[in-house]
């Protein structure tokens, strides 16, 4: 009886395990706290204004903010305002992160098996807000 209960008992886990991660892209996609967004989004502004690269932008970083310039960019072309520029910078980043996960997750389905690579496909969902709470509270 036992043994027709395990892996009833073990699906159970994977789900919530993945409910979890989808709370977790729920809960980032509003709260953000995985980058400094304010300083990535406004380099990505500048670049979008007409600021240059190693001319009028002499930040460190400078070249991290071609990512964000594409996409305020796109934004603001569709959208002619920048209201609601940040979630939409998310969403974007969130999805790549999850093709990241599925793509991993495929990749390693075979060689490792489904339950491990389901597994690990949930952890590069979660490490790097993982990474960023840890982070932030051995700063605090």
């Amino acid at each position: 009886m036992s043994h027709t209960k395990k892996p009833t008992i073990e699906k159970i886990i994977l789900a919530l395990l993945g409910l979890l991660a989808l709370a977790a892209l729920i809960r980032t996609m509003f709260l953000g706290l995985e980058i400094d967004e304010e300083y990535a989004l406004s380099l990505g502004f500048r670049l979008v204004r007409g600021d240059r690269l190693f001319y009028s932008m002499w930040e460190p970083h400078q070249l991290a903010a071609l990512p964000p310039a594409l996409l305020i960019g796109l934004f603001t072309a569709v959208t002619g305002t920048t209201t609601g520029v940040l979630l939409f910078v998310r969403g974007a980043v969130l999805a790549v992160k999850l093709a990241l996960a599925v793509w991993f997750y495929r990749s390693l389905r075979v060689a490792l098996g489904g339950r491990c690579a389901y597994l690990l496909a949930l952890a590069v969902l979660a490490i790097f807000a993982i990474a960023v709470f840890v982070s932030v509270k051995l700063a605090g």
